[in-house]
C-alpha cells in the first residue's frame, strides 16, 4: 500500500495550503482547542509511541492538552468503535493502524463501523515489514525463496503474527504464484524463535529486530518503499514484485462529519510536529518512516487498501 512520505529536509510535505479553507484563522484559533483532546489508541504496548511523540510536540507548539488513552482489543475495534460514535468536534480522535480500519470490517461480523465511518486526518508514520530467514538458510534471495515454494507447494514455511500480515502474505502468493505454508504465531517473538530454531523457514519481522539480530537473521526483502536506510542492501518488495507493498500505516482519524476547519488545524499541526528535527529523529531511529499525508490522501489510501483486502478476505473466506 502506497503512502506519500515526508521528512525534515528531503521529502515533500503535502496538504499545507489550508489557510484559505479555514475562514478566519484568528477566530478559529481562539475557538479550538478549548479543552483537552482525547486520542484513543487501539494498538497497545509500545506502538502508541508515534502518537505520544507527535502530540507532545503539538502540545509544545500550541499549548493544547492531549491525552492518549489505550483501548486495545478486537483487532482494533475496541478503540475505533467509540470514536465512530463520538461528537465530530475534534475532541475525540483515534490513533489506529491500517488493518484495523481497512481489513477488520471484512473479517469480523457485527462491527458498528466500516472503512468509511471516520474522518481521515493524517497517517503519522508507516512501517515496512521484513521477510527474514535464519542466517544460514539456503535461500539467498526472496526470488530463491519463492521459487522453492512454487516448485514444492506448501513445503516452505513462513511464520507471521496478525491478520494484516496474513492477508499480505496471501497477496504475495497471489502475485507470485508461490504456495507457502503460512504458520500463525501469537507474537513476533514466537515467530523469531521458531525461525532461529529451524521450525519455520522464515517469518515476517520488523526492521529493528532484524538489525538487532544481525548475524542470526538475514533479511530477504523490505515490505515498504523505497529501501530502508537501516537495511540499504535489502531490496524493497516492490523491486521484486512490482506494485506490491506490505507496509502498514499508523494514523489519526476522527468521527464522521468533522468540520473542515478542525480537520485542517489538526493536520497542519501534525505535519509541523513531524517536521521537528527531534520528533523526526526519534521516530526514524525507532524504525518508522514519516508520512504526514493530507486528509484526502489518507481517504484515498483507505479506499485503496479496503478494496484490496475485501477481495482477498472474500476469496479466502477469512474472518468470523
Amino acid at each position: 500500500m502506497n503512502t506519500q512520505r515526508i521528512g525534515v529536509d528531503r521529502r515533500h510535505f503535502l496538504g499545507l495550503g489550508v489557510g484559505a479553507l479555514m475562514g478566519s484563522p484568528i477566530a478559529f484559533a481562539q475557538a479550538f482547542p478549548a479543552r483537552p483532546i482525547s486520542i484513543i489508541g487501539n494498538l497497545g504496548g509500545a506502538l502508541d509511541m508515534p502518537a505520544r511523540v507527535v502530540f507532545e510536540r503539538i502540545k509544545v507548539n500550541t499549548g493544547a492538552t492531549v491525552v492518549v488513552e489505550q483501548r486495545p482489543g478486537g483487532n482494533g475495534a475496541v478503540g475505533l468503535s467509540p470514536v465512530s460514535r463520538a461528537q465530530p468536534n475534534g475532541y475525540t480522535l483515534a490513533y489506529t493502524y491500517a488493518s484495523a480500519l481497512t481489513l477488520n470490517p471484512f473479517m469480523t461480523k457485527g462491527l458498528d463501523f466500516g472503512p468509511e465511518s471516520f474522518t481521515p486526518i493524517s497517517a503519522l508514520v508507516q512501517v515496512g515489514p521484513v521477510i527474514a530467514v535464519k542466517a544460514d538458510h539456503p535461500a539467498k534471495t526472496l526470488a530463491d525463496f519463492l521459487a522453492e515454494a512454487r516448485r514444492k507447494p506448501e513445503s516452505v514455511k513462513i511464520g507471521y503474527s496478525g491478520a494484516g500480515t496474513h492477508v499480505n502474505l496471501l497477496r504475495l502468493q497471489e502475485a507470485t504464484g508461490a504456495k507457502l505454508l503460512l504458520v500463525p504465531f501469537r507474537s513476533n517473538a514466537d515467530a523469531i524463535a521458531s525461525t532461529l530454531g529451524g521450525f519455520v523457514d522464515a517469518h515476517v519481522d520488523t526492521v529493528a529486530t532484524v538489525v538487532a539480530q544481525a548475524g542470526k537473521l538475514r533479511a530477504l526483502s523490505f515490505g515498504g518503499h523505497p529501501r530502508n536506510p537501516q537495511l540499504p542492501d535489502v531490496p524493497s518488495l516492490r523491486e521484486i514484485v512490482p506494485g506490491l507493498d506490505m507496509s502498514t500505516w499508523f494514523g489519526i482519524v476522527g468521527p464522521p462529519a468533522m468540520p473542515t476547519e478542525i480537520v485542517n488545524w489538526l493536520h497542519t499541526e501534525i505535519v509541523k510536529a513531524l517536521r521537528d528535527p527531534q520528533v523526526s529523529d526519534t521516530l526514524t531511529k525507532a524504525g518508522y518512516d514519516l508520512v504526514g499525508n493530507s486528509p484526502l490522501e489518507l481517504r484515498a489510501l483507505i479506499r485503496e487498501e479496503s478494496a484490496a483486502y475485501k477481495t482477498i478476505a472474500e476469496k479466502y473466506k477469512l474472518g468470523s
